[in-house]
């Protein structure tokens, strides 16, 4: 069973990564686009 918490960890940390460089590379300079996706990434509505 910690074996398996372990790999879900992992995997949702991958993810999330994954999901901030998505944002930051479509937000490019603008950086208010930037602060609302993130936003929107760590506070989903």
């Amino acid at each position: 069973m910690g074996n398996a918490l372990i790999t879900i960890a992992i995997a949702d940390i991958s993810m999330s990564l994954d999901n901030v460089m998505a944002v930051a590379a479509i937000a490019r300079d603008n950086t208010q686009l930037l602060i609302i996706g993130l936003s929107f990434r760590v506070f989903p509505i």
